[in-house]
Order: C-alpha cells, then sequence, then structure tokens
C-alpha cells in the first residue's frame, strides 16, 4: 500500500503561491504529542523538516502527598510533499508523509524517557492568498524505549497543525 502511494504521488513542485510565501512556518498543534508548538522548514520544494514540540505539566495526588510532574514530548520528521490533489482558487490541497523520531522526558518526580520512530501521513490545505496552512496527520508510531523497559510497541496518533508561513 505504501509503494503504491509512493509511486501514484510522486513529488513535485508546492505550487508557486505556497512557496512564494516563504520556507519556515510556525504554529500550534493539537493531538499528538499533546498541545504544543509546530514548526515547518522547507529544504526543498518536496522535502521538509517537521519540528513538534509539548509540555504537559499536571498535578498528581497520591495519598496524601500532591505533586507536581509533567512530560516533554519532542517530535522531527522529514516530510516528502507529494502532487497536489486538487488546486483552486482559494486553497491547494496536499498531502505528504514521511518518516520521523520522538522523544519523550518524564519532569518532576515521574521522571522516564521514551523513544520511537514513526510515519506520518497528513492532508494539508494551503490558502493561496494568505501564507497559511491547516493539516491533519496520521501518525503510526512504533515505541522502542518506554520509562519501564525497552520494548517494541505500535500505537496510532493524529495531530492537527495550523501553521503561518514567512
Amino acid at each position: 500500500m505504501l509503494l503504491g502511494a509512493l509511486v501514484l504521488g510522486t513529488p513535485s513542485a508546492l505550487g508557486q503561491a505556497f512557496v512564494a510565501s516563504g520556507r519556515v512556518g510556525l504554529g500550534v498543534a493539537l493531538g499528538y504529542p499533546q498541545a504544543g508548538l509546530s514548526g515547518n522548514i522547507f529544504l526543498t520544494g518536496t522535502t521538509s523538516l517537521q519540528l513538534d514540540g509539548a509540555l504537559r505539566y499536571h498535578v498528581r495526588n497520591k495519598g496524601r502527598d500532591e505533586y507536581g510532574t509533567g512530560t516533554l514530548g519532542l517530535r522531527a520528521d522529514v516530510l516528502f510533499w507529494m502532487r497536489p490533489l486538487a488546486t483552486g482558487r482559494v486553497a491547494v490541497l496536499r498531502w505528504y508523509l514521511g518518516p520521523g523520531v520522538n522523544v519523550g522526558l518524564g519532569l518532576g518526580k515521574d521522571r522516564g524517557f521514551t523513544l520511537g520512530v514513526e510515519l506520518p501521513v497528513g492532508l494539508v490545505v494551503g490558502f493561496q492568498r494568505a501564507p497559511v496552512e491547516v493539516s491533519l496527520e496520521l501518525v503510526p508510531v512504533l515505541a522502542l524505549v518506554t520509562p519501564s523497559s525497552v520494548e517494541l510497541g505500535i500505537a496510532f496518533a493524529g495531530a492537527l497543525h495550523a501553521r503561518y508561513y514567512f
């Protein structure tokens, strides 16, 4: 299935309106790895580096002890952008996929470390007259290291990105 997607959706230029708006996009990500910041840097017209980071903090109550704990989640993905699915006067619909890595660091009393690899597949709406994009992403994740052990585990996650390009 993945091979078919690669053959049918070979990379091409993103479209002059989108590339001309800028190569660096900054915004927010909701979902995986929590709500946080999102960045995307185009390395070429068909390849970009996506970086997402999120900090989650909460208070735990174990018996009579109440303490704060948190998790720092980081993702880095190399995205390969495919031919546009549709181009209109208002927007361009594109999709991408690419390999990546994720790291989680436990903060406070609940310390721990997670490491995994991922393959995000995203559907993007890029607006023709504004340097803005909105994307919805499905992310299959293969966990390699968890706070308690080294083991393999498969999960599916998702994220919603909104970015402004300059």
